[in-house]
């Protein structure tokens, strides 16, 4: 998964070039044995998300095992616009994520504790962390109920329940590896009094569930 945020469209007009390198290289197909590594070059189109505030794409990996990766764009004279190099392929995913996820985890307590850990992070958002995480971790849907100070905020039936309901999948919007499972949701703008949330299944219900009060109201 490649991210960038925030992002402009001149961001993802070069090419992007990947290089997977195998533990056996007898696993790479056709004459690419010889060279030792997988070659991909490509460009961010209409399978990708672009908005103001983030690019996203995602590209499939072979299903062989990886000893590492090399990624980066190119220009159309093959210069190299930036070059990065891992030997943990499962672990390099959304760096800008990554990196306020630590700094929020590093500073602060989490509002709640469990099955995911919840952090109010800057800017008015909620950072779920799970480590270590597996892919069946995320699968079920998340619920997230914010309830305002004044329900005459909420948006268009909204004041009738007296919540808001941002349910939402895990889905691409977050890092997932063997070491941590990380999301960052933005909130709504309008002032906010308790907030519930967790995960829950179409036919067992609530996973797990946590709620609590902003001390700012």
């Amino acid at each position: 998964m490649y991210v960038r945020t925030p992002c402009r469209s001149e961001d993802v007009t070069d090419s992007f070039f990947l290089h997977i390198f195998p533990v056996d290289v007898e696993d790479l197909p056709g004459d690419r044995p010889a060279f030792g590594f997988y070659n991909r070059v490509f460009n961010f189109d209409s399978s990708g998300i672009m908005d103001s505030q983030r690019c996203a794409i995602e590209i499939e990996l072979p299903d062989y095992d990886i000893a590492s990766i090399r990624t980066g764009q190119l220009t159309d004279s093959a210069d190299r616009i930036w070059d990065s190099i891992t030997s943990d392929p499962y672990n390099v995913v959304y760096p800008g994520l990554n990196l306020r996820v630590d700094q929020t985890v590093s500073s602060r307590e989490p509002v709640i504790s469990g099955h995911f850990d919840v952090y109010l992070g800057d800017d008015r958002t909620l950072v779920y962390v799970r480590a270590p995480c597996r892919n069946e971790d995320v699968i079920d849907r998340f619920f997230l109920h914010i309830f305002p100070v004044d329900v005459e905020d909420l948006p268009g039936d909204r004041p009738a329940f007296g919540f808001d309901n941002l349910d939402y999948d895990f889905g691409d919007r977050g890092p997932i590896s063997s070491q941590r499972c990380a999301i960052e949701i933005e909130l709504p703008d309008y002032d906010i009094a308790s907030i519930r949330t967790g995960q829950f299944t179409d036919g067992e219900g609530q996973i797990w569930t946590g709620e609590f009060d902003l001390a700012d109201g």
